[in-house]
């Protein structure tokens, strides 16, 4: 008797306390990769442990509602966070539900606290899952946006650094160029009959001139694989700087100690017939015969002197002209150096002749040139 009064006791004991653990409140949790203070300020953005009101208790709830009567059902949640490292978190939570219990059969009214089933909980979890993930898509394109606007910061950075570095070379060679000008004057020579001077300094550009082999030209700028020069008043060209080789001092007291025997002020380097192509309506289109007129010595020529060797030249080389087999229509005397000595003279044959034989007076005939000289009016 005693036995089965015992057995009867711990089988009520059992009973009660597995009651007691079906009663009691249960949570829920899941694990995010965000640190903690992520998870606080969700929480604190989508305020869901503030005391909401539910429409109805049921589905929510795991107690037997068929007794009685359940109004104005609230909850709230009870949260707890824990850092599982610097970069997970567990998020811990159970629904605290609430109802005004009324009973007419029994005559009793009362709040009374309810079980969650656990849907409360899941959605919980579930929005804090949803804002987490938008948060991390935001960060994400933000982070795709500043990534782009430094592509282009680095981009207009490697444009300026280039515009920098092209001013910073047009500066030097500015800088160079007025040096050169307060400087005396360098020279080169050409290595090869049949060198074009040319109208930039690109391969295959217009030919302004043929240069010949030792003819000389002053330098007016310098740059890497190329030279420029005078080769008249007021026109300039380009020669590769592989096909001239610089004057030195020597060689330009020598040339001026071989010039400065001659008596004329200038000297004939070069010469050549071939089409006139300028814009002189007299001469355009026709055959004449180019003089290239070196100065003696580096001094500037006055106009004077330069005008008396142009008639000193077409009057000599108009006789020469009559007696020779070469056929050509007029003459063009260019004189080579910096711009004070530079200028063009050009006369057509027929005309000098008239005024070698004196059927034309000089005024007349220094009217019917073209002189492109500093200081020499017509």
């Amino acid at each position: 008797m005693r036995t089965a009064l015992r057995t009867t006791i711990v089988l009520l004991f059992f009973a009660l306390l597995q009651a007691a653990a079906q009663n009691a409140p249960r949570t829920f949790d899941r694990t995010y990769d965000h640190p903690a203070d992520d998870l606080r300020q969700a929480l604190q953005s989508l305020k869901l442990e503030e005391s909401r009101r539910l429409p109805t208790v049921n589905g929510f709830v795991t107690d037997n509602l068929a007794i009685g009567k359940y109004e104005r059902p609230y909850y709230e949640f009870d949260t707890e966070i824990v850092p599982q490292n610097a970069d997970r978190t567990l998020v811990r939570v159970r629904a605290r539900i609430t109802a005004w219990y009324s009973d007419p059969a029994h005559s009793m009214e009362e709040y009374r606290s309810l079980t969650s089933n656990g849907r409360l909980e899941w959605e919980f979890l579930d929005r804090l899952g949803s804002y987490l993930t938008k948060v991390d898509a935001d960060l994400d394109g933000h982070i795709a946006s500043l990534q782009k606007m430094l592509r282009e910061l680095a981009a207009k950075t490697d444009t300026l650094q280039k515009q920098r570095d092209d001013l910073e070379v047009r500066n030097k060679q500015m800088e160079d160029a007025l040096q050169s000008q307060t400087q005396d004057p360098d020279y080169v020579t050409v290595l090869h009959s049949g060198t074009p001077v040319l109208d930039k300094p690109t391969a295959g550009s217009p030919t302004l001139a043929k240069s010949e082999r030792d003819d000389v030209f002053e330098v007016v700028f310098e740059r890497p694989g190329w030279v420029e020069v005078n080769i008249g008043k007021d026109s300039k060209g380009w020669l590769p700087e592989s096909s001239v080789k610089k004057v030195s001092s020597q060689s330009q007291t020598a040339l001026e100690a071989a010039l400065q025997q001659k008596p004329e002020p200038y000297v004939v380097t070069r010469e050549m017939v071939t089409p006139f192509m300028g814009d002189w309506s007299s001469l355009q289109g026709k055959k004449a015969l180019f003089l290239f007129a070196q100065p003696v010595g580096m001094s500037p020529r006055d106009s004077k002197a330069k005008l008396g060797y142009v008639k000193r030249t077409f009057a000599d080389r108009y006789r020469e002209a009559i007696h020779s087999d070469i056929d050509y229509s007029g003459l063009v005397i260019v004189f080579i150096g910096s711009e004070k000595n530079s200028g063009i003279a050009a006369a057509r044959l027929d005309d000098i002749g008239q005024w070698v034989n004196g059927q034309m007076p000089e005024s007349e005939f220094l009217h019917r040139c073209s002189l492109d000289i500093p200081g020499v009016s017509h």
